[in-house]
């Protein structure tokens, strides 16, 4: 696999510099480190991400044809778990207010319930009625 990084001629004209370079190169380091499936898959997520001009500013940076990028869009979008139950994902870019009060023993006297698969993140709060 050979990196390319593009020169300042190649992102006026061809791509659109949606990234700055130093991101493109830890991008296209982390491209070549995995398997090709992955490259394709990560290729898709990336041009995504991107919306309207996407994949051929991806297939630039990395390399690879527009229909290696639409191959990995197809792969996500048929994967499903071992059970038959499709995967869906959906990233949430809302940021939540902080440092909200709650009333004193609220939290002293609400039982948490941790999942025993990865406690840290799956966890419950039961609300109890008083």
């Amino acid at each position: 696999m050979q990196i390319r990084i593009s020169s300042d001629k190649e992102r006026q004209g061809i791509i659109l510099g949606y990234y700055s370079e130093e991101l493109e190169t830890e991008m296209l380091k982390f491209y070549s480190s995995v398997r090709e499936k992955d490259q394709r898959r990560y290729a898709a997520i990336e041009a995504k991400k991107l919306g309207h001009g996407g994949i051929k500013y991806i297939s630039e940076l990395f390399g690879c044809h527009r229909n290696t990028i639409t191959e990995g869009k197809n792969e996500i979008e048929k994967t499903s778990t071992k059970t038959g139950l499709n995967v869906v994902v959906n990233l949430m870019d809302k940021v939540y207010a902080k440092g909200r009060e709650v009333a004193d023993g609220s939290k002293e006297n609400l039982p948490i319930i941790f999942d025993g698969y990865l406690p840290k993140w799956n966890y419950r709060a039961i609300p109890q009625n008083n």
